[in-house]
């Protein structure tokens, strides 16, 4: 529920910038989620990676947490990307930035 809540509030956000109706396919198939677990000695965590409109646009929210003797340490990332824009959100301060995608 939160993570749809995520998406549509970054479509919100990009919804006034009139995506154009024929949009670019960046990968074959319309619509897809993948989960990823992975542990380790020192690491361990999840992520979930969706996209759709043939990856115009995707979503990714990752949770991993470092294990040290005496310390353990958990970081929450969210990025949802919107055609050329990218949201990153904090889920542990509560906050967003929007940047451009980098043609790198």
């Amino acid at each position: 529920m939160l993570l749809r809540g995520l998406f549509a509030a970054a479509l919100l956000l990009g919804a006034g910038q009139g995506i154009a109706a024929e949009t670019p396919k960046f990968h074959p198939i319309e619509e897809l989620c993948v989960s990823y677990k992975s542990s380790g000695q020192m690491m361990e965590g999840e992520a979930l990676q969706c996209h759709r409109r043939f990856g115009h646009e995707s979503y990714r929210i990752e949770t991993t947490t470092i294990k040290i003797p005496g310390m353990s340490q958990t970081q929450k990332q969210t990025s949802v990307t919107i055609g050329p824009d990218v949201y990153a959100i904090n889920r542990q301060a509560g906050t967003a930035t929007k940047n451009k995608k980098s043609d790198v």
